[in-house]
């Protein structure tokens, strides 16, 4: 979780990124901790918000969680 925080920081997204996250109305109850709890790392960018209802869309977004995905290969994955 920490490196997700970290991730979206680097990017000043975490902010948009919380708000996006209870904005969404499956995730809307779920702390930051059990969200990353119950999933694994490579959907949690993909899983926690509706990229569609963004300010910033879908193709933002999934260039976002690209990144992620590539972040996650070059730290081996840990969390």
């Amino acid at each position: 979780m920490e490196k997700l925080i970290t991730f979206l920081k680097k990017r000043r997204l975490f902010a948009e990124f919380e708000r996006l996250r209870k904005d969404n109305p499956f995730r809307s109850i779920e702390s930051l901790a059990v969200f990353c709890k119950r999933l694994p790392a490579d959907s949690y960018i993909s899983s926690a918000i509706l990229w569609d209802d963004s300010d910033k869309g879908y193709d933002f977004w999934n260039s976002i969680h690209q990144e992620w995905l590539e972040h996650l290969k070059t730290k081996k994955g840990s969390l």
